[in-house]
C-alpha cells in the first residue's frame, strides 16, 4: 500500500529526529574520551620514566597536614607510589573523589597538578595531597598522561607506570608494590637491559596509557 504524503513526512522526521539524537550521543563521547586524555607538557630535555631506573628524588610538603614528604618516606617499609592527578583529568576528578573513602596505602601520596582550592573542591577535604610544586614534580617524574601512578620500590627503584581507572586499583598496586620482594641483591651483575625487562614483569601490570593519535607519541 503506497504511503500518503503526511505519512511519508512523518517518517522523514523520525528520521532526522534519530540522526539528531545520534550526532549529540556520538558530541558528548567524544567529549568524554577529550576529558580523560590530558597531557602534561614535558620540558624540551625531559626524558622519559624507565622502569628499572633510579626514581628522582624531591621533597614536598602535604596540603593539609604541612608534613614533608620525599623519596626516603615513599620508598620507606616496603616502597610505595606516587598518584599524578589533575583538576583538568576527567577520570582524575573520579579518581579523587573516591580516594578519601577509605586511608591511603603507606607508602602512597597523591600529587594534584591544580590549585588548593580545587583538591579540596575535587575529594571534599577528605584526603590529603602534594598540591604546591606538583607541576615540578610531574615535570622531573617526566609524566605524559593522566592519571599516572608511579611505583617505587623499597631500594628507590621504579618498578612501574601505570594508569589506574579507579582509586582502588591505585591502592591496590601500591600494596602490591610493598609486599614484593627486593630483588637488588639478586640482579646485581644482570645487563642492564634484562633488568628492565624482568621489572616489567614483576607482579606488578604494567598498563598501556590511551593515547590520541594526534597529541602524543
Amino acid at each position: 500500500m503506497a504511503l500518503t504524503i503526511s505519512e511519508l513526512q512523518v517518517i522523514v522526521w523520525l528520521i532526522v529526529l534519530v540522526q539528531g539524537v545520534l550526532l549529540v550521543a556520538v558530541v558528548r563521547r567524544q567529549n568524554d574520551i577529550e576529558s580523560l586524555l590530558r597531557s602534561v607538557d614535558l620540558p624540551a630535555d625531559g626524558v622519559a620514566l624507565t622502569v628499572g631506573h633510579a626514581a628522582p628524588d624531591f621533597e614536598a610538603q602535604l596540603l593539609e597536614s604541612g608534613a614533608t614528604v620525599d623519596g626516603r618516606r615513599v620508598r620507606a617499609g616496603g616502597g610505595g607510589g606516587l598518584l599524578f592527578l589533575s583538576a583538568k583529568c576527567g577520570a582524575c576528578a573520579r579518581i579523587a573523589r573516591s580516594l578519601g573513602k577509605e586511608p591511603l596505602p603507606e607508602g602512597m601520596f597523591v600529587v594534584w597538578l591544580g590549585d588548593a582550592d580545587e583538591w579540596r573542591a575535587a575529594t571534599e577535604g577528605t584526603c590529603d595531597a602534594l598540591v604546591s610544586g606538583g607541576h615540578r614534580l610531574a615535570n622531573l617524574y617526566s609524566i605524559r598522561v593522566l592519571p599516572t601512578l608511579v611505583l617505587i620500590d623499597s631500594a628507590g627503584m621504579v618498578v612501574g607506570v601505570n594508569h589506574p581507572v579507579s582509586a582502588a586499583e591505585a591502592n591496590q598496586l601500591v600494596a602490591a608494590t610493598r609486599t614484593m620482594p627486593n630483588e637488588r641483591s639478586i640482579m646485581n651483575g644482570i645487563p642492564m637491559e634484562r633488568r628492565r625487562n624482568e621489572s616489567n614483569t614483576a607482579g606488578v601490570p604494567n598498563r598501556r596509557a590511551v593515547e590520541n593519535s594526534a597529541g602524543w607519541s
